[in-house]
């Protein structure tokens, strides 16, 4: 970073030193003398959701399931049995051997196949939801890093254009003592306040860095995000009298609760059938040494006497019920989330809308009169200083203030956005 010298300023002209200021911070924090302009928001997004590593593992369950839905309909191994037997003739004179080929089928009871079909469809459904959840909890995250780069440039930009100012204090300082007298150490107190603001410096570059790291999680460039920085962030706007209504229908938890619920219905439907007996088709053929081939039939059931699948589908019941309460519970807290965050977007842009109206020109007002009553000899340098740390406070808040919106906005998009599919899970 660099900084520059300027003679004292004229307390005639107390507005000049802002003109001043604004050209030093922007020649100060260009992007290419701090960092390099960080991609837009959704180009990073897109990346970070095409990279993901648990994204791909995420598509790979929905893959897995989609295969198992099409299994469950298939047929049970058909078996194949060769027997071999003696028997004696008709006279009793010799034994012979009869060679035997037998195959056997077992075709499940009318409705098994397409009830694990259902299950297992429900099984993909569950799938899907879990995968969109992890999406947007990746745009909550990307968006959170993006805000706090954003903060982080924000705040470097009032910390650069508060050093030049105290540059120019110090001066005006010094030139006072020389010319009328005035008190030396408000220098010091100066150069004081810049190595501070030094230090603050300090902690944004490690801030910074710690933020790129973060992004290494979701991007395949190990240091992709290395020296980025956000000079601003998209424009958002939403209904905030909507949220809840929204959340309570396609919150991502609540729609994993769905998907489980649904689960727990189709794998108690599957289990009573499975109760249900099966049917075996036996087919046969048999080639003694001295006669012609015979060939037989058979049809028998499959009796679930000793499987306790009765117990297994009491089971599923009760899966089934404590599932209905977990539906429920998600359904509170997405309604009392939304709830929050609805308060704390308004918050938000009450707070946004008072710094940028209000405070930040108050502030630069008071801090303009406090420094031409100084240099005119009418206030203590004290007083310059806290009208000065007045501003770079509120001009750092309104940029935290920024972040933290944005990042609410993600938080809401997480939990009412409309998801491709989002009425595809039945109710039963």
């Amino acid at each position: 970073m660099r900084s520059s010298r300027r003679r004292p300023i004229n307390g005639a002209r107390p507005a000049a030193w802002l003109l001043l200021l604004a050209a030093e911070a922007a020649g100060m924090l260009q992007p290419g003398a701090w960092a390099a302009e960080a991609p837009p928001f959704e180009e990073t997004l897109a990346k970070a959701l095409s990279e993901a590593p648990r994204i791909h593992r995420a598509e790979s369950r929905i893959a897995a399931a989609t295969l198992r839905s099409q299994v469950a309909t298939a047929l049970p191994p058909t078996e194949a049995a060769v027997g071999l037997s003696s028997y004696e003739d008709d006279h009793g004179i010799g034994r012979h051997i009869a060679t035997s080929l037998e195959l056997r089928q077992a075709l499940p009871f009318p409705g098994k196949r397409a009830a694990r079909a259902r299950a297992a469809s429900a099984e993909r459904l569950t799938a899907e939801a879990e995968t969109n959840a992890l999406r947007r909890r990746i745009t909550r995250v990307i968006a959170s890093l993006y805000g706090r780069l954003y903060s982080i440039h924000e705040e470097g930009a009032a910390l650069g254009a508060a050093r030049a100012l105290l540059r120019s204090m110090a001066e005006e300082a010094g030139t006072r003592h020389a010319t009328m007298g005035g008190d030396l150490s408000a220098v010091a107190r100066a150069e004081v306040e810049i190595s501070h603001l030094d230090e603050r410096l300090l902690d944004l570059t490690r801030d910074r860095a710690v933020v790129a790291a973060e992004f290494d999680r979701y991007l395949l460039d190990p240091r992709a995000a290395d020296g980025w920085q956000v000079s601003s962030l998209p424009r958002v706007d939403l209904d905030p009298d909507s949220i809840v209504a929204r959340a309570v229908r396609h919150s991502p938890d609540v729609r994993i609760a769905r998907a489980i619920r649904l689960s727990a219905s189709r794998r108690f439907s599957e289990a009573r059938l499975e109760t249900k007996p099966d049917f075996l088709l036996g087919a046969g053929v048999t080639k003694p040494e001295e006669f012609g081939p015979e060939i037989s039939a058979s049809l028998g059931l499959s009796l679930p006497l000793f499987s306790r699948r009765a117990l297994e589908a009491d089971a599923t019941d009760r899966q089934r019920e404590g599932e209905d309460a977990a539906l429920r519970a998600a359904i509170a807290e997405a309604h009392a989330e939304a709830e929050a965050l609805a308060a704390q977007w308004r918050w938000a842009e009450a707070q946004v809308a008072l710094h940028r109206e209000r405070i930040l020109p108050q502030d630069t007002s008071a801090l303009e009169l406090t420094r031409a009553a100084y240099v005119t000899g009418r206030a203590e340098f004290g007083s310059v200083l806290e009208a000065f740390r007045a501003w770079l406070d509120d001009r750092s808040h309104l940029a935290e203030i920024e972040a933290e919106r944005f990042a609410t906005w993600a938080e809401i998009v997480y939990l009412t956005a409309e998801s491709p599919g989002s009425d595809s899970i039945p109710q039963e």
